[in-house]
């Protein structure tokens, strides 16, 4: 099994460490799928290249249609820096559909789409990151059950019902 991990870059959001993360994870074959545009790729591969690890990334760029990605995906990794501004992040949302674990930590609003052990990791330390991941990796069965959790959290919470339902009570009120 290859294990996949990705994140949508943006310099603003992303963990300052992000690229050390990857590298203490400990995942016999291990691909890091990175999307996103911008000057982050470029710092990405440098950094990378100064660890050793290039040959564990693979930087996409842009990516306008994320479906052929999502299905090569076991796990979404995305480690995001303390102090982002991240509310209910779409990428995560379309991750959660397609079935995949997620692992998180716990600073911004995606902490509270990913509820810890049903259907992804939210963690507080880089290390608690890496063996999170490295859990995933070694329970497949646990990594199913997660992905599947995530589903069903994402049909429930993310319908169009649930949203109709949402935007009528936030409209009630200001009424």
């Amino acid at each position: 099994i290859r294990l996949v991990h990705i994140t949508y870059i943006s310099g603003l959001k992303m963990h300052p460490d992000f690229v050390s993360l990857c590298a203490g994870v400990s995942v016999p074959g291990i691909r890091f799928v990175v999307c996103g545009n911008g000057r982050a790729p470029y710092h990405i591969h440098e950094q990378a290249s100064q660890l050793g690890i290039t040959d564990k990334f693979e930087l996409c760029g842009y990516v306008e249609d994320i479906h052929s990605i999502l299905q090569v995906l076991d796990v979404y990794g995305y480690p995001l820096c303390e102090d982002n501004y991240s509310g209910s992040e779409l990428n995560l949302q379309e991750v959660m559909s397609a079935g995949i674990p997620s692992v998180v930590f716990r600073s911004g609003g995606v902490a509270s789409l990913v509820v810890n052990g049903f259907n992804g990791f939210v963690v507080s330390s880089p290390r608690e990151y890496q063996e999170a991941i490295e859990y995933l990796f070694h329970h497949p069965e646990e990594r199913h059950r997660m992905g599947e959790n995530a589903r069903f959290f994402a049909r429930q919470m993310f319908s169009h019902a649930e949203a109709g339902n949402t935007f009528n009570t936030i409209y009630t009120k200001l009424l």
